[in-house]
C-alpha cells in the first residue's frame, strides 16, 4: 500500500492555498464593492456638475450656487479617497494574487513528487511481483524435475 510521506506537508499546502485563494477573493469582491462606490460618487458629482451648468441659464439664489459648490467639492474630495482607496486596494490584490501563485506552485511540487513516489513505488512492487512469480515458477521446476 502507497503511503507518500509528505502527506501532511501536501495537505498544509493545499490548505494555505484554499485559504489564500478565499482570501483573494473576499479581496476581490472588496474591490469591486470600491470600485462601484467610486463609479457612484463620480456620476453624482458629474450631475451635480451639471444642474451648476444649468443654474447658470436660470435665475437662482447665491446661497443655492454657493452650496451646490460646496457639495461637488465635497464630492470631489470623497472622488479622491475612493480613487485612493482603490489603488491601496489594487496593490494589496495584486500582493495577494502573487501569494495565491506561489502557494499553487509549492502544492503542485508536492503533487509531483507525490506522482514520482507513487510511480517509484508501483515501479518496486511490479519487480517485487516479478521476482516473486519467477522464484514459484523456479519452485515449480525444481518440483517437476525431481
Amino acid at each position: 500500500m502507497f503511503q507518500f510521506r509528505f502527506q501532511s506537508i501536501l495537505e498544509y499546502r493545499k490548505a494555505l492555498e484554499d485559504r489564500i485563494q478565499s482570501d483573494f477573493a473576499e479581496e476581490k469582491r472588496l474591490l469591486e464593492a470600491r470600485l462601484k462606490a467610486l463609479d457612484d460618487v463620480r456620476a453624482e458629482k458629474a450631475r451635480r456638475m451639471e444642474a451648476l451648468r444649468s443654474m447658470d441659464r436660470m435665475r437662482v439664489a447665491p446661497s443655492d450656487v454657493s452650496f451646490l459648490a460646496s457639495y461637488i467639492r465635497f464630492l470631489r474630495e470623497a472622488e479622491s479617497r475612493e480613487e485612493n482607496a482603490v489603488t491601496e486596494m489594487k496593490t494589496s490584490l495584486e500582493e495577494k494574487r502573487k501569494e495565491l501563485v506561489f502557494a499553487m506552485k509549492e502544492r503542485k511540487i508536492m503533487e509531483e513528487l507525490r506522482k514520482r513516489h507513487m510511480l517509484e513505488f508501483q515501479v518496486s512492487e511490479k519487480a517485487l511481483e516479478n521476482r516473486n512469480l519467477d522464484e514459484i515458477g523456479v519452485t515449480r521446476f525444481r518440483k517437476r524435475g525431481l
